[in-house]
């Protein structure tokens, strides 16, 4: 995969602008009918290879990474 394959420009992360301080607006997490969801194909429902990514989307390290990372830009599934 190509790093910003479509030449891409992030002039906020430049200024070092943060979303969660810097935004015109914010939506809540609470009841946000855009939240990310970890969906499978039928009948991949009980593939170990999905139990094991639902485990580490909710663990903590992972929200760790998350909160260290976006600084409350991004929710975990674990919030």
């Amino acid at each position: 995969m190509e790093e910003n394959a479509r030449d891409l420009e992030f002039v906020a992360i430049e200024a070092d602008l943060s979303p969660a301080e810097d935004a015109i607006a914010a939506e809540s997490p609470e009841g946000n009918p855009y939240a990310n969801l970890l969906v499978v194909r039928a009948g991949d429902e009980t593939d170990p290879r999905v139990a094991t990514l639902a485990e580490l989307l909710a663990s903590e390290e992972v929200a760790q990474f998350i909160e260290e990372t976006y600084s409350g830009t991004v929710i975990s599934a674990r919030s």
